[in-house]
Formats: structure tokens, C-alpha cells, sequence
């Protein structure tokens, strides 16, 4: 099935869903500060105080999240256009067994239509041990003997 998606649509796919999940942030971050502003301060005090905290830090929170995926988004961009290398390395689309992996940054699981592939880092285990293999050589997946299949 790897042959039916080429490299530049899970790209196009990929970045596109960063895309909308920085504009949910974003859509987020605004309707939080509207909130914040239309929170009016009453006879209880300390009740007004509490609720512009606890809002202040939500908005703290989506704003880290929405600078993370800004950082994601940025460090995928540069794999989007690179030459498919023999190794494994950021960037790369593989294939072990029936299950397909993009090495960069961990996102989870992401829908490609026809199949999923899952957002690997670098830095995860399973990365770790992908990382710098090339195509047929043995690795171990869910505790079973695999290969990697294909590198795109």
C-alpha cells in the first residue's frame, strides 16, 4: 500500500493536519481571553480573583501547546522536500511488516485515508532502535521478528 502513497502526500497530509490543530489552538487561545475579559468582578472577590487564575492558566497551558506545535510543524517542514536516503533517519517513511512510521516527531497515530501511520520521535524507543537501519535489515516490532520493508 506504501507504493499507492507517496511521500509528499503523507507530507501534504501531515502538515495540513498540523495546520488545523494550530488553528484549534489559536480559536482556543481567543476564546479564552474573550473569557477572561468578560469575567466581571463582583461582590465576591475572591471568587473573581479564582476564576481569572484558573483561565489565566488554561490560557498558559494551549498557548505552550500551540507553541509546540509551531516547533513540530517547523522541524517537519525541512524533511518535507528532502531526498529519500537508504538509512533511516528525521524524516523518514517506514514500513515494518503491514504498519508504517514517520521518524521526527511524536504525534501519535494519523489517519492517511487507506491506511495509519504513526509519528514517531527520535527519541522513543522505537525510534531509537530504527533509526540508522536500512531496508530489509531485522527488527523487532510488538515482540515479533519484522524487517523494515520500505524507506521513503
Amino acid at each position: 500500500m506504501i507504493r499507492e502513497l507517496s511521500r509528499a502526500k503523507v507530507y501534504e497530509r501531515l502538515l495540513s493536519e498540523l495546520s488545523l490543530r494550530e488553528e484549534f489552538y489559536r480559536a482556543e487561545l481567543a476564546r479564552l481571553q474573550e473569557s477572561k475579559s468578560a469575567d466581571t468582578k463582583s461582590s465576591a472577590g475572591d471568587k473573581f480573583e479564582t476564576s481569572r487564575e484558573m483561565i489565566a492558566q488554561e490560557i498558559a497551558k494551549v498557548d505552550h501547546s500551540l507553541q509546540t506545535l509551531i516547533s513540530n510543524r517547523k522541524f517537519m517542514e525541512e524533511f518535507a522536500d528532502q531526498e529519500v536516503s537508504e538509512t533511516v533517519r528525521n524524516g523518514s517513511i517506514i514500513r515494518v511488516g503491514d504498519q508504517l512510521f514517520l521518524l521526527g516527531v511524536s504525534l501519535g497515530e494519523m489517519d492517511l485515508g487507506l491506511e495509519k501511520i504513526f509519528l514517531l520521535s527520535r527519541s522513543s524507543p522505537f525510534g531509537k532502535i530504527l533509526f540508522g537501519l536500512k531496508k530489509n535489515d531485522p527488527v523487532q516490532f510488538m515482540g515479533k521478528p519484522n524487517q523494515i520493508n520500505e524507506i521513503l
